[in-house]
């Protein structure tokens, strides 16, 4: 069996880390290195590392000065021996075959990258996975040709995935940023040359009200924008011109997600300024001919929910928008893979 390399980053997470460490010790497929690092935690997760270092050898603990996720990331992918990398955020949880199912699948069909399914909550079980072996080989190509589509839920994120080690020789995570996985998840796929999609959930991922995504400030949300513009203009440079259109889409609706969610004084006026940049960008995005009906309807009651003296649309534009919520949700729920 190949080394597999199990990169956790830790960061004050003292009443969730043992369930991931346990996850991880009684994943079926044992030749693993384990990698903890404690990105200076003050809460004591420091010393639950140390804990289960003691308990098994495949662990290994860095200490290191705080720098963030990127950084930890990057430490541990710099000290990877493995001839594959995961990823595991540390109040995220796996299934006990995690890393069996997606190893045996990326060596089966010589492939680069191995995705599968994840269920998002916020308890403690996660549910038996499908056993009809529905899965799939495809390109990088494919998959960057169509991003943000069929597949948006599992393509964006670095933790449901295993990857082949030398993916990484040119390739680390942006230090200093937020949304790392927005800059780098595209550029791993196009890196590698086969990938396959395995539609299992066998990762959990644990949605804290109070996780990088969910606290809000002025630089979160500009480093949002900035990752996504990054994005953009990859796939810009790169002639994915209906990829292009599809992100643009999305940053509307990341502009409307933040403005309806801002809600301390001091943000407050920053909400004029995702409305210039809405209304801007939407010049663009109103012109696209493929837009969806749900889509197009949502950016105009909220483009028209800005315009001085209209009473309708303001209230109109929230409850728009919180139908759309309902409307995705239950879509992600029916999503197919796209093939």
């Amino acid at each position: 069996m190949d080394l597999i390399s199990i990169i956790v980053p830790v960061y004050n997470m003292r009443t969730l880390l043992r369930r991931c460490l346990n996850s991880i010790l009684n994943q079926s497929y044992y030749n693993l290195e384990i990698i903890l690092i404690n990105d200076e935690s003050t809460d004591g997760s420091g010393s639950i590392c140390e804990e289960y270092c003691r308990k098994d050898n495949r662990i290994t603990v860095i200490h290191k000065k705080n720098g963030g996720l990127s950084a930890a990331r990057n430490t541990g992918i710099n000290l990877a021996k493995g001839k594959y990398i995961a990823f595991i955020d540390s109040d995220d949880f796996v299934h006990k075959d995690y890393i069996k199912i997606l190893y045996n699948f990326i060596v089966e069909f010589h492939a680069d990258i191995a995705i599968c399914d994840y269920e998002i909550g916020n308890g403690n079980v996660l549910h038996s996975y499908d056993n009809d072996d529905l899965f799939y080989v495809t390109t990088s190509e494919n998959l960057l040709k169509t991003w943000h589509y069929k597949n948006k839920k599992i393509e964006t994120v670095v933790w449901n995935k295993l990857y082949k080690r030398e993916l990484f020789n040119n390739i680390r995570f942006p230090e200093g940023y937020s949304f790392e996985d927005i800059h780098v998840s595209h550029v791993l796929i196009a890196a590698a040359s086969k990938v396959v999609i395995v539609k299992r959930k066998l990762y959990y991922y644990y949605q804290r009200s109070n996780s990088i995504i969910h606290t809000i400030t002025k630089a979160k949300i500009q480093e949002g924008f900035y990752a996504q513009n990054v994005r953009i203009q990859y796939f810009k440079d790169h002639g994915y011109e209906n990829v292009v259109k599809r992100l643009n889409v999305k940053k509307l609706k990341f502009c409307i997600r933040n403005y309806f969610i801002i809600q301390s004084s001091e943000l407050k006026e920053y909400k004029n300024t995702i409305l210039q940049l809405y209304q801007d960008l939407y010049k663009e995005v109103k012109g696209y001919s493929d837009l969806s009906f749900i889509d197009k309807t949502l950016l105009y009651i909220f483009h028209r929910g800005n315009k001085i003296g209209n009473i309708f649309f303001p209230y109109a534009r929230y409850y728009s928008y919180m139908a759309y919520n309902i409307v995705e949700e239950i879509g992600e729920k029916k999503r197919t893979y796209y093939r």
